[in-house]
């Protein structure tokens, strides 16, 4: 089970604020990378503590590609505390970039905390929020008439000197090396406890799961729901979430209850356990007030990110959020981050941000239905879609590459599932000798396997563990095959007593420098 749908429809309740993190240690290497994003424009927003630092990551992002320009909050307005005020300067910083650079996309990245080293630092601005206060970066990023950013914008929330030179090397080791390995094609998604009875449980399931078909089949879906009526419930919780986050992922997310310093599966005390191995992923996290970046201790979203082994960005609400809003922005991001079209986090998020205001395919209508079931009329949903814009807030340079592998495998496939064989042919561009993980898969909406009964009330660790191990293994029959000049051949036999459905044919091939991955339908 995982990702990106609708067990936030029905959660409502939000914990109350805590507080207390860590900061990340400081290193020294700073040199540019290889890595070259395709031409933009940037725009760095500062304060003079932040200066140096200011500069030396302008130079790291000119090295890489990019026509930067650096502001200081104090050279644009007087009142450098009046988030409104600042917000409109940078915004027309932004907008005289766009002109100069008419084919280039502008990130803006707020080099700073609400405050820093007890000044002020970068403001936010006040945004409207039908469950409360809250506060917003989007108004930094220009605006459509619905809310839409015109700009991709992320803060660093550091509020020394030493915290944004952790950042800004964490995000150079992000860069420096494209790190090869499975991880490359994991999505990680936990959900946190809902409180439902049985049948809530299955229903909510099973529109969740039609919503992870529309996910890229190539990709792995590795997930955890903190509920002992799901198949995918694990024990014990917490531990199983920090120790899949450290196996490495391209994209984590968790849907569920929140506060400033917990969610269902990770609170500020548990962040130093985070190390993942292999890559750091990108975060979000779609429960209330994970991102409150104006309270004087870190949110949980702040502490993550300043973790060296924490994700490398991290999308979170600064006040309260609505669960028909956590329904659907979910499944636009994950729409967005993975439709190939674009290279960096930042402009996956405005892309996300306009699908939100303006999709309107089967999913969404799914999604709107239940929202009007739930007392929501049209009015009230269009509300909420555009307040989630400002509420959701991205920490992290928006510039980030998301690093997806490079490539994808084609496949010819021979065969139907109820012949019980498949020849498969496949080839890669990037890989000339390699190896090929190939595998024959049910949809993420099937289990393959028998889960064992467990009391709900009283579940046995063992038991509950061996069922999700059953439920979340998709695979039917898996083989490795040597790749040769760019080509692969593989044979999948199988028992073909099946059910029937639609099947995937997946690969994934690397030659331990470079990846790829694809996915085929198979009848």
């Amino acid at each position: 089970m995982t990702s990106l749908l609708l067990p936030a429809m029905f959660f409502a309740a939000c914990v109350l604020p805590q507080e207390e993190p860590g900061a990340a240690d400081v290193g020294d290497d700073t040199a540019a990378t290889e890595v070259v994003p395709p031409s933009a424009a940037y725009l760095i927003v500062t304060v003079p503590a932040l200066e140096g630092v200011a500069a030396r990551w302008a130079e790291y992002r000119e090295a890489t590609g990019y026509a930067v320009t650096t502001v200081l909050t104090k050279d644009l307005v007087r009142d450098t505390g009046d988030g409104e005020e600042v917000a409109g300067e940078v915004e027309r910083e932004a907008r005289a970039l766009a002109k100069q650079y008419p084919d280039r996309p502008v990130h803006i990245l707020l080099l700073g905390d609400v405050t820093v080293d007890g000044e002020d630092g970068i403001p936010g601005t006040a945004c409207k929020n039908d469950l409360g206060y809250c506060y917003t970066d989007n108004e930094y990023a220009g605006r459509s008439m619905d809310g839409v950013p015109t700009y991709a914008v992320g803060r660093i929330p550091a509020g020394s000197e030493a915290a944004a030179t952790a950042a800004l090397e964490k995000q150079i080791a992000f860069e420096a090396e494209y790190a090869v390995g499975e991880f490359n094609r994991r999505i990680f998604f936990y959900a946190g406890e809902s409180g439902w009875d049985a049948s809530l449980t299955e229903l909510v399931e099973s529109m969740v799961m039609m919503g992870l078909t529309k996910v890229d089949p190539a990709y792995d879906i590795i997930g955890l729901y903190n509920d002992p009526n799901s198949s995918y419930y694990y024990t014990p919780f917490d531990e199983k979430v920090v120790e899949l986050f450290n196996e490495g992922s391209v994209f984590a997310m968790y849907l569920g209850h929140g506060s400033s310093a917990y969610n269902d599966g990770l609170s500020v005390h548990d962040i130093e356990s985070l190390d993942a191995q292999g890559r750091l992923p990108y975060l979000a996290l779609f429960a209330c007030s994970n991102g409150e970046y104006y309270l004087p201790s870190p949110s949980v979203a702040e502490a993550a990110f300043a973790v060296d082994g924490g994700p490398i960005g991290v999308l979170a609400a600064s006040g309260l959020s609505h669960p028909y809003g956590n329904a659907v922005f979910p499944y636009e991001l994950q729409r967005s981050l993975f439709s190939g079209a674009f290279t960096t986090v930042g402009e996956s998020l405005v892309d996300a941000k306009r699908q939100v205001m303006e999709n309107e395919d089967e999913v969404r209508g799914l999604l709107d239905f239940y929202g009007s079931t739930e007392g929501l009329s049209d009015g009230d949903m269009a509300r909420l879609r555009e307040q989630h814009l400002d509420l959701y807030n991205y920490m992290g340079d928006p510039a980030s590459p998301l690093l997806l592998p490079p490539a994808r495998v084609t496949l010819e496939v021979e065969g139907e599932s109820y012949d019980g064989a498949l020849l498969v042919r496949g080839t890669v561009p990037n890989v000339e000798e390699g190896t090929a993980k190939v595998t024959f898969e049910v949809p993420i909406d099937q289990i393959l396997g028998d889960l064992e009964d467990i009391n709900v009330y009283s579940p046995d660790p063992a038991t509950v563990q061996t069922n999700w191990a059953t439920a979340i293994d998709k695979v039917v029959v898996a083989v490795e095959v040597p790749v040769s000049g760019g080509a692969f051949e593989a044979t999948l036999t199988f028992d073909n007593d099946l059910p029937g459905a639609d099947y995937f044919v997946k690969a994934y091939v690397s030659d331990g420098k470079a990846d790829a991955v694809g996915a085929a339908a198979v009848r």
